[in-house]
């Protein structure tokens, strides 16, 4: 508790409070602050700069609308630092939900009362309210008309919008298209201050949304503003330890992915937008790894460039072609590696085959990459002649005595659809790397720009990725090298029982 009997000290406090919304936080709104996680101390320091213009992107349960509304626009009265506020939301009744928290504190917030007086004015309703100081809020929805908002004297000084895109108004180009325009049209222009604020805060929900490229606007940097994007983790470490553990991270993902929603997940909290319709790809969050495959029978691991070893599961995706014509499709045959699941990193590209080859030519190919990497499973696009390439290696695995498992894929699903769901997530979040060197790397990066940009070409590779992460899963985490000793040593053993079976 603040103690402000003394006046010279309740003094300090009060310019102090002025300048740091951080201090604001701890100290007047200790209730609902208990601890300050470092990117709230960026938005509080940003914010206490005075940037006409802020972008804030944080992912799903972050605290957005506290520190925008309860925390910041609470400051801004207590002070008299914004003689009129408007608050924005996609309707009307979230922004009077945001007002009526300050409201509550207002009202009942004993260090509020002791520092700054009683702050209730005559104007108190869910939509609007004037202090006994003189400052005016007012809740407005998306597509209202801002411009020309006027209350006594005053123009707008600080227009807050807090969650005005989704999925409701940003499905269709044009929607997207009204958005900016009525950005442009009636909030930017509600104003002839020119120290005027706007402030942005919300999750991409489309990647031409306002929000999602915002980063790259001009007024959203120094000295003119500020763009801050957060989602719930970084690398395997929480933003937000104390309320989002790794462990309830990976929980809620885990639930999200079994329900086939895992574009939803990484939308809410990782700001990366889940598409309708068409998906879209980001090549470059499929990084390059500097590390090397190897086994050792059925052992498979990854000797990265440090000397560790990380152990992996192998697994193929087939789309076998059925024409050797020039212009047919290749067949495809993409290996990848699961790693344990402790970074962000779950999938590596390990090899990539792209060419056109006979029926024959392509089981022979895939028991050479079978024989190279040990596969647990090898999925095959099974569409009308494709389904013959299974029968053939099944045939071979008696002759050879090299067995793998093998499972057939047929969707029912268009491309889109099927690529919605199980490959644009997975790659956009980053799980997905390469080896360096990869073969056909580049092939694969000019089609996922292809198919984003509506150029009609060629998707095999494509294919293949999402054939082989259908059904994968990855191993435990274990020493390598500690393994590999006992398979030996287990291997010797049984040797020596065959050579000394017979007694005198």
């Amino acid at each position: 508790m603040i103690d402000i009997t003394d006046i010279d000290q309740a003094q300090r406090l009060y310019q102090a409070l002025s300048k740091d919304s951080a201090l604001f936080a701890k100290e007047i709104m200790g209730h609902i602050v208990t601890r300050i996680p470092d990117f709230h101390r960026e938005a509080y320091e940003v914010i206490d700069k005075n940037y006409q213009y802020l972008a804030f992107v944080w992912g799903r349960g972050l605290a957005k609308s506290t520190i925008s509304h309860t925390i910041q626009v609470t400051k801004d009265i207590c002070h008299a630092s914004e003689p009129y506020t408007i608050l924005i939301s996609e309707t009307i009744d979230q922004a009077s939900a945001d007002l009526i928290s300050v409201q509550d504190e207002i009202i009942n917030n004993e260090l509020i009362h002791q520092l700054y007086g009683d702050l209730k004015g005559e104007i108190w309703n869910v939509q609007s309210m004037e202090l006994a100081n003189g400052c005016y809020v007012k809740c407005l929805g998306y597509g209202s008309r801002v411009r020309g908002a006027k209350w006594k004297n005053s123009r707008p000084t600080k227009i807050i919008l807090d969650d005005f895109e989704s999925e409701q108004n940003s499905a269709t180009p044009d929607q997207r298209e009204e958005v900016q325009r009525w950005i442009n049209a009636r909030v930017m222009p509600a104003t002839e201050v020119s120290s005027s604020k706007y402030q942005f805060w919300g999750t991409i929900v489309h990647p031409d949304a306002f929000l999602a490229r915002a980063k790259n606007l001009s007024f959203f940097k120094h000295p003119y503003g500020h763009y801050q994007e957060v989602p719930i983790e970084r690398n395997g470490k929480p933003v937000w330890p104390e309320r989002y553990p790794m462990s309830w991270i990976e929980l809620t993902r885990k639930r999200y992915e079994e329900t086939r929603q895992l574009s939803l997940f990484l939308q809410e909290y990782y700001n990366i937008p889940s598409l309708t319709g068409k998906p879209r790809f980001n090549p470059d969050m499929i990084t390059e790894i500097d590390g090397v495959f190897q086994r050792e029978g059925i052992t498979t691991w990854i000797k990265h460039a440090n000397g560790t070893k990380t152990p992996v599961y192998v697994f193929i995706g087939v789309d076998p072609a059925s024409s050797l014509a020039e212009t047919a499709d290749n067949t495809i045959m993409t290996v990848i590696g699961v790693l344990p699941s402790l970074g962000a990193k779950k999938y590596i590209i390990l090899d990539m085959f792209a060419d056109k080859l006979t029926p024959t030519e392509q089981r022979d190919k895939l028991f050479e990459l079978a024989y190279t990497y040990s596969p647990k499973m090898v999925t095959i696009e099974t569409q009308g002649y494709q389904g013959a390439l299974e029968d053939m290696c099944r045939e071979k695995m008696r002759e050879k005595g090299l067995y793998f498992a093998i499972k057939s894929f047929k969707s029912n699903k268009s491309k889109s659809n099927k690529w919605l769901l199980g490959l644009e997530p997975v790659i956009n979040s980053g799980d997905i790397s390469r080896l360096s060197g990869l073969k056909n790397w580049q092939l694969l990066q000019n089609e996922l720009v292809c198919y984003n940009e509506n150029v009609r070409a060629h998707d095999d590779t494509i294919d293949g990725l999402f054939l082989a992460l259908q059904g994968s899963y990855a191993p435990q985490n274990y020493d390598v090298d500690e393994m590999i000793t006992k398979l030996r040593h287990r291997a010797d053993t049984k040797n020596k029982r065959k050579r000394t079976w017979f007694t005198t």
